[in-house]
């Protein structure tokens, strides 16, 4: 039997035909859907080879000009030569990532041995205890006791993380496994900081004066070291100063930085005498030029 036999479509048939007649045909034959393993892999494969423009090529010209072949293995086997045997044995079934796409696609989910659900907890970590490995004392409610789990995580761990502990979830079912315990990191937001991939980000606000003359800003770094921040004159707007090792880790050993990123503001409320300093200055020599 032909590829285009095994699919049921025409050797004129199109890239669209071939795929819905898979579609059809898979869905029917599919092993979770109650179908033949052997028939579903021999619809696999004809798909395969019929959706590849090349391979289809070199099968149409195969199937138009048939050779006789020598099979090497002929005088050692003994039996039908056409005979196949599937022994997954627990092992991994060669099909497995083809079944979970096809699953994907048409919408079920490939069978599993059923457990208990899986519970959820939300974790709330302090932005500056990210910075290094974290240890967490969890205590939470099964369906019929109370459990106390610490968690290790690593430096770093962002916002939105998900990690998953096998067989710490509910247990409302003693004959099933227990299901999956789920943490959901929640970083609580920092007063001065932000995260920026590897970096520590800080926005500092200074006058427009501060950036013309000069500044030094104090400023207690994320490690928690004090430093003066030094802003030298003509400082403008937006411009950043970092700090290296003040950051979150890097895959290499190394770590982001800190990061001050300053914004210059420009007074509204300035007296009398100050707006005519100011326009003075601006006489001598104007400030644009």
């Amino acid at each position: 039997m032909s590829h285009y036999q095994t699919l049921g479509v025409a050797e004129s048939a199109s890239p669209e035909e071939l795929k819905a007649a898979f579609r059809s045909l898979a869905k029917q034959h599919h092993p979770d859907m109650g179908g033949d393993q052997a028939k579903f892999q021999q619809i696999n494969e004809a798909y395969s080879t019929l959706s590849d423009p090349n391979a289809r090529a070199h099968y149409d010209h195969t199937l138009r000009n048939p050779q006789p072949q020598h099979n090497p293995f002929a005088q050692q086997h003994r039996g039908n030569p056409f005979e196949f045997h599937f022994n997954f044995g627990g092992g991994p079934d060669p099909l497995s990532a083809f079944h979970e796409q096809f699953a994907s696609q048409f919408g079920f989910a490939t069978r599993q041995p059923p457990r208990n659900r899986n519970l959820r907890l939300v974790v709330d970590i302090e932005f500056l205890e990210t910075l290094q490995p974290i240890s967490k004392v969890l205590n939470y409610q099964t369906a019929n006791s109370k459990e106390t789990l610490q968690v290790d995580m690593p430096a770093g761990v962002e916002h939105g993380s998900v990690f998953t502990i096998q067989g710490r979830g509910d247990d409302a079912n003693g004959a099933i496994p227990r299901g999956n315990l789920e943490l959901q990191i929640n970083i609580k937001p920092h007063l001065r900081f932000l995260r920026h991939g590897e970096n520590v980000v800080e926005e500092i606000t200074i006058d427009c004066f501060q950036a013309i003359m000069g500044a030094t800003i104090p400023l207690y770094l994320p490690s928690g070291k004090f430093i003066e921040l030094n802003i030298p004159a003509g400082t403008q707007h937006q411009s950043q100063f970092g700090i290296t090792d003040e950051g979150f880790p890097r895959g290499n050993g190394t770590r982001g930085k800190y990061i001050a990123k300053l914004n210059i503001l420009i007074p509204t409320a300035l007296t009398e005498q100050q707006l005519q300093l100011i326009n003075q200055i601006q006489k001598i020599r104007p400030i644009n030029t």
